[in-house]
């Protein structure tokens, strides 16, 4: 793999070049397997080692690599069960935060949301899938927030990144974003109804639909 990465500078360093690999892995321009030397990354963004160490160590905490002797790291490549795990964590998450959500969200954020969504519509309809990829994302972390339980924020946040990975897989195809936006508009109509057990019911199988398309594309 010959790595083609954004020279880094100004402060900061260690988030910069954190953000820089992450859209890369995330969007496999660094693929699974792929190794990365703390030497390689820092020439190749032309900063030192010691803001790329920190960098590729975030990354291993969160998730996305696997540490190596000799001051290298790999890529992580997910089995099949640890992606089935990711989706049904976060399927039990949201079917539940939602519930939440709509006992504590506040018109503010019910706009904000709605504003979110208008978004999405219009990079659908631009057919601009990196942006509705990113609108995606958002929208899943915001209806998380609305339940205001910093648990089940953090808990969520730890799978954050490799729902993000799985969704670059996933929203993959127009017809597919078309699916996702439908659902997307579902589950809002029954958070600003208040019909919990709807809303849970259909966040739940929204998450799960993601997980079958997974399937179809890794099998």
């Amino acid at each position: 793999m010959k790595l083609q990465l954004k020279e880094i500078e100004g402060n900061k360093l260690k988030n910069k070049i954190y953000n820089e690999l992450l859209k890369n892995i995330i969007t496999s321009n660094i693929s699974p397997g792929d190794q990365l030397q703390i030497k390689e990354v820092a020439n190749n963004m032309n900063v030192s080692n010691t803001p790329v160490r920190e960098a590729l160590e975030a990354l291993k905490n969160d998730g996305l690599l696997n540490k190596l002797p000799y001051k290298s790291y790999t890529v992580k490549k997910h089995t099949f069960q640890e992606a089935k795990d990711v989706y049904e964590t976060s399927a039990a998450i949201e079917s539940y935060t939602i519930k939440l959500a709509i006992e504590r969200i506040n018109e503010d954020e019910i706009d904000k949301l709605i504003a979110l969504h208008d978004k999405g519509y219009d990079y659908l309809s631009s057919n601009n899938t990196k942006k509705y990829k990113d609108y995606d994302e958002k929208l899943h972390y915001q209806l998380v927030q609305a339940s205001k339980n910093e648990y089940l924020i953090n808990m969520y946040k730890n799978i954050k990144l490799e729902l993000a990975l799985f969704s670059y897989q996933v929203l993959g195809t127009i017809d597919r974003i078309k699916q996702s936006y439908k659902q997307h508009s579902e589950i809002i109509k029954l958070l600003k109804n208040k019909n919990k057990k709807e809303a849970s019911l259909s966040i739940e199988e929204h998450i799960l639909s993601s997980w079958d398309e997974y399937k179809k594309y890794n099998e």
